[in-house]
């Protein structure tokens, strides 16, 4: 059986080697995207981080498939295991900021993660090789600890990142695009998990270490393929984290808010209703600034205004006014579906059927057939 055991675990490491070199390729092919219009360079950037992060995964799966160290020293797997997501840690905030707060990813900031990486590793070595085994273990331990406090912080970073791309998503565009982005806190998660778990793992049975080498690959296939599809949504995600960044930047709120002063608030509101009233709402891609050269403010100001006085964002104000007005057509015209989700403005009848369950809570031809049955019954 333990045989058995061995022989599924050295699987399980070929299948992780061969995944792991899989998508480090296909992260770094990614560069030759740069030439095309619709791709920006924070995304290029991201992907070479991440194929650095892999190549890592590739080469610490390549010591342990190599040495077999997991079955004559669990401690010290445990231990390059730890030195090796270290700087995985590091790669992948590299590759998150850089799609989320590329300017974060400075030179400085590289090269003192760098520095650190290096002098983790090299007092993990240096224990290892000249010290007592006891004092190694007790070093190994401080260094575990230290690896646990920058997973976590990483991850809080990440989500405050992500939550910024979302909130910028929703008070620009009208197109529920945060919905595409939500691979992105799955997809951490599950690597904060394995990061939390890979050094645990190795004082466990070898048949709980081949399962966690099987879903590690999944994982990393899942990331990759989730790389590819954010591909599709860069460029206005891109514009989003462009506009997150301006919003705190001085300059456009002196240079901008002096538009401002040309309405008050009341005005505003006017000229808001009056856009509601005219139905413009129902143009197709509108963004909020569609909505600010109408009103005469900037957008700042107005993506303020709309989140104090409605009390939601930008998107789903919009996805209100639309689903309000389909109510209307679905029970005064017999227009089909997906006449009226054109007319409003959705890019398509699912979307449409989607935004509008999520807000009445009845699918548009429920709620057609039942308020048309209650007409015809008066």
């Amino acid at each position: 059986m333990s045989s058995l055991f061995t022989s599924l675990y050295e699987y399980s490491l070929q299948v992780l080697i061969v995944i792991t070199l899989f998508t480090c390729v296909g992260y770094a092919i990614g560069g030759h995207l740069k030439d095309r219009p619709f791709v920006t360079d924070n995304y290029v950037h991201s992907r070479y981080w991440m194929s650095g992060a892999m190549f890592l995964l590739f080469v610490l799966a390549l010591i342990h498939n190599g040495s077999n160290i997991r079955l004559y020293d669990n401690f010290a797997g445990a231990t390059i295991t730890i030195c090796f997501m270290y700087v995985f840690n590091q790669l992948l905030a590299y590759a998150d900021m850089s799609l989320t707060h590329p300017e974060k990813v400075t030179l400085k900031r590289v090269g003192i993660g760098t520095f650190i990486s290096v002098i983790y590793i090299g007092i993990c070595g240096y224990s290892y090789h000249f010290l007592p085994y006891k004092t190694f273990q007790i070093i190994t331990y401080v260094l575990a600890f230290l690896f646990y406090v920058q997973s976590i912080a990483m991850m809080i970073e990440y989500i405050h990142n992500y939550k910024r791309i979302i909130n910028g998503l929703s008070n620009y565009f009208s197109v529920d695009y945060e919905s595409y982005l939500r691979w992105m806190p799955q997809r951490s998660w599950l690597f904060g998990l394995i990061q939390m778990l890979a050094p645990i793992v190795f004082f466990l049975p070898l048949g709980a270490v081949t399962i966690f080498n099987l879903v590690i690959s999944g994982v990393l296939f899942y990331a990759f393929v989730s790389y590819e599809r954010y591909l599709f949504y860069d460029c206005y995600c891109n514009v989003a984290v462009h506009t997150v960044i301006a919003e705190s930047a001085e300059a456009e709120n002196t240079e901008e808010n002096n538009m401002q002063a040309f309405n008050s608030d009341e005005s505003i509101r006017v000229l808001i209703q009056r856009w509601v009233d005219d139905k413009l709402y129902c143009q197709k891609d509108i963004t909020i600034v569609d909505l600010s050269r109408y009103v005469g403010t900037n957008r700042t100001y107005l993506s303020k205004f709309i989140n104090s006085v409605y009390g939601i964002s930008f998107r789903n104000w919009i996805a209100e006014l639309r689903i309000e007005e389909a109510k209307r057509q679905l029970v005064d015209t017999n227009k089909p579906l997906s006449e009226v989700a054109i007319g409003l403005g959705f890019s398509s009848s699912s979307t449409f059927s989607r935004t509008f369950a999520q807000i009445t809570g009845l699918t548009p031809t429920t709620y057609r057939k039942i308020n048309k049955y209650k007409i015809e019954a008066i």
